[in-house]
């Protein structure tokens, strides 16, 4: 199996940056407005650490039997 290289989980203070940093633009697929998220940046980047830390595992979780399309997503 490939090695799979570990990246960290980003900080609050690192994801409320780059959200701070977000273009006035369109909404995204969600339908959300860039703007909501930069008007409550701590609770949006909370939420977002909070799933990156229950997201399984990538080298760890055992992909067999899964469809690459799957996998991709």
């Amino acid at each position: 199996m490939a090695s799979v290289q570990k990246i960290p989980i980003p900080t609050c203070a690192e994801v409320e940056a780059v959200i701070i940093k977000t273009p006035g633009s369109a909404p995204g697929l969600d339908g959300t407005p860039y703007s909501f998220y930069r008007q409550h940046y701590q609770l949006v980047a909370k939420a977002i650490v909070n799933m990156l830390r229950m997201m399984p595992r990538l080298d760890t979780y055992d992909w067999t039997g899964v469809p690459i399309a799957t996998q991709l997503l």
